[in-house]
């Protein structure tokens, strides 16, 4: 038999086709990290997201966004619900509540980009423009959407020599 302090140590890789049962304490711990984990990651607005979301619907030749969650490398189908959540809260798309009570988040599918949406996009389309203004907002650790926006045109107005 094998000492306690051996059986720690030593172990085999488990067949990845075979369903294992976890001790509850193990299950606790782990659905806690996730919770943590998801907290961190999505309750925070990342802006870079809703401008990859606002090009992603832009770029659709009906004027609607795709019927299915856009996909977004680097992004979780969470993230993406709670940012277009975001951009329906900011009216920068019109946007359908997809949050149910057993959410994780809050979530919504996006319908189409508003007026505001579209000139909000026109300001950060470029990308020197965006990297500029994302830098000096990133100096402050963030900042309003309405500082945003000015910033944005601003950066457009000085490399339009105006």
């Amino acid at each position: 038999m094998l000492s306690s302090a051996k059986r720690a140590t030593s172990f085999t890789i488990p067949n990845p086709s075979q369903n294992y049962t976890l001790p509850d304490r193990l299950v606790k711990q782990l659905t806690k990290t996730r919770e943590m984990v998801m907290i961190t990651s999505i309750m925070k607005r990342d802006m870079d997201l809703i401008r990859k979301v606002l090009l992603e619907t832009e770029s659709n030749i009906h004027g609607f966004a795709p019927r299915k969650l856009m996909e977004i490398d680097g992004y979780t189908q969470e993230e993406i619900g709670y940012h277009i959540y975001l951009l329906g809260e900011a009216d920068l798309a019109k946007v359908i509540n997809m949050t149910f009570d057993q959410s994780d988040s809050p979530s919504a599918q996006m319908l189409n980009l508003t007026w505001a949406g579209h000139e909000f996009l026109d300001s950060a389309r470029d990308n020197t423009i965006w990297n500029q203004a994302k830098d000096k907002i990133g100096k402050i650790g963030g900042a309003a959407i309405q500082v945003w926006i000015a910033l944005l045109i601003e950066q457009g107005k000085k490399q339009l020599g105006l």
